[in-house]
């Protein structure tokens, strides 16, 4: 029995998301128990006509900017926060702690009290935040350079799509990827 189009468009989207770099790199799970992808994943399998290039997108993203591990992950909890994603805020403070972030810093960007004596990581979470809100304006942008502007504007276009549909979807699994109730974290 062959199977058809669709099942394999899923199929190479799928062995795209477990054989590439976040399989390798992630501490979090992207395979639950019951056999689906986590979170965004499952639905870029469901969805693999747009799941395709979005996981592509999220990979380059992730793994091939000119940010550091850091800053990008400042961005991502920055935006998990202004988009109320417990799926991206837990499976990133997992990243930003694997990347060297304290459990202080973690929990100023999720109170949106982020401090640091570096300013292009005080930026980012500003940019970040106000990018998923809509509101940075052309000269918050100009001060940062130009790379570091369209790589933070792809980022939280693309976390902020990501925290849509997982909410459209009820894809939450917060929980499941980190062993941890996450309705007691407030």
């Amino acid at each position: 029995m062959s199977s058809s189009p669709e099942s394999e468009r899923a199929r190479k989207v799928r062995d795209a998301i477990v054989g590439g770099p976040r399989a390798s790199r992630s501490p979090f799970r992207l395979v639950l128990e019951d056999g689906t992808l986590a979170g965004p994943f499952e639905l870029m399998t469901r969805f693999p006509e747009v799941g395709g290039p979005l996981q592509e997108l999220g990979a380059a993203i992730r793994f091939d900017t000119s940010l550091s591990a850091r800053v990008r992950e400042i961005a991502i909890l920055s935006i998990a926060g202004e988009s109320g994603s417990t799926f991206e805020r837990t499976a990133h403070e997992a990243v930003a702690r694997q990347v060297g972030m304290m459990d202080s810093e973690i929990q100023q960007l999720a109170d949106d009290t982020f401090v640091s004596d570096r300013s292009v990581e005080v930026l980012t979470a500003n940019i970040a935040r106000r990018l998923t809100a809509s509101l940075v304006t052309p000269s918050e942008l100009r001060s940062v350079d130009d790379r570091t502007a369209a790589e933070l504007i792809v980022l939280a276009g693309y976390y902020r799509m990501i925290a849509q549909l997982l909410a459209h979807f009820d894809r939450d699994q917060a929980a499941q990827i980190a062993g941890v109730d996450v309705t007691e974290q407030g």
